[in-house]
């Protein structure tokens, strides 16, 4: 359905007023303060004209109207502009994430904080996905004696490691042989193909190394199996009670978003390789039906590794989240790209 310009015009500084302020807005202030000229008269048939359409409520309270979730998803599609990030808005983004670029689970630790304390809202993160990645390299770093750090890195831009004590005082023989194990058995496979059954057998058919090579390949499989793992980061989950528009809700809400499973099928519903904005009832929880989803996936090499948005009240600055969400995926992904390479 296409709004006249009035009626659209009309829409967008009701939603943006109420975005602002949180309260109803009548034709007086629109005649008054937001340069429509027109009669008040003329504004009050617009606006009944609207919430007969379904862009506009009435609180029995207030003679004023404010947007429902379908004028939220008009103005959203239609009607906003975007506000870029600010060249200090960047800075600060930049400062945080930079000084935790070597480490990508402290980099999206960093971007889950960035994004709570820049909205207001509560964030989520989630770690590379493991479906269709492999392993790209394995390192060993000598650390003295027979403590060795294994450090597993994946396509996705996940990096794991592991503290190995070897039975055996490391040497730089044992560390050629298993880069050679590791070139032959584990280079290109997935992650969670890494199976201790299939590092058990790799390990028997070693023979006389197989002894000093099994602590190595073992804390490898660790490695790895965590690797495969999705795991969730929050940050922010506080911000939640601080919104007059969750008020007797938040609580529910901060236990939701607590629980992995609801966050990572949360986030998944947006991955298109777009920012969306996913708007109360579309969440399809009955614990969202006031709260909007803004989220977007970053990548790894060239392919969707991930995902990470906010969510707040529906009533939220969605021209200045969207962007700053575009943004910080953005910056994910070339920081991981760039910590792998």
């Amino acid at each position: 359905m296409e709004l006249s310009e009035r009626k659209g015009r009309i829409l967008a500084t009701i939603t943006e007023t109420y975005i602002v302020t949180g309260e109803p807005v009548g034709s007086k202030y629109l005649s008054a303060s937001a340069g429509f000229r027109v009669s008040s008269a003329t504004l009050r048939n617009e606006m009944a004209e609207l919430s007969e359409m379904g862009f506009l409520e009435q609180p029995h309270t207030s003679a004023g109207r404010i947007p429902s979730q379908n004028g939220f998803r008009y103005y959203i599609d239609r009607l906003m502009g975007l506000y870029e990030p600010s060249s200090v808005d960047i800075f600060r983004i930049r400062s945080r994430m930079d000084s935790n670029e070597g480490d990508p689970q402290k980099l999206l630790a960093s971007a889950a904080s960035v994004l709570a304390e820049m909205t207001g809202c509560a964030a989520i993160v989630t770690t590379p996905y493991s479906a269709g990645s492999h392993i790209r390299r394995t390192d060993l770093v000598p650390l003295g004696g027979r403590n060795v750090m294994m450090v597993v890195s994946v396509s996705n831009g996940t990096l794991k490691s592991r503290i190995c004590r070897c039975d055996n005082e490391v040497s730089y023989e044992m560390i050629d042989l298993f880069y050679k194990i590791a070139a032959s058995a584990f280079a290109d496979r997935a992650p969670e193909e890494i199976t201790l059954p299939l590092v058990q057998t790799l390990a028997a058919s070693l023979g006389d190394h197989a002894f000093e090579m099994a602590p190595l390949l073992t804390a490898f499989a660790d490695a790895a199996r965590e690797a495969a793992v999705t795991d969730v980061l929050t940050a922010g989950l506080s911000n939640i009670l601080r919104h007059r528009d969750f008020e007797g809700r938040g609580a529910s809400l901060q236990e939701f978003l607590r629980n992995r499973s609801n966050a990572v099928r949360l986030l998944r519903a947006g991955t298109d390789g777009q920012v969306r904005v996913i708007l109360g009832s579309e969440n399809r929880c009955r614990e969202l039906l006031n709260a909007s989803v803004v989220c977007a996936g970053y990548s790894a090499h060239g392919r969707e590794a991930g995902m990470l948005g906010i969510v707040g009240p529906m009533r939220m600055d969605y021209a200045a989240v969207v962007p700053l969400v575009r943004y910080i995926a953005g910056l994910v992904g070339a920081m991981l790209d760039e910590n792998t390479e």
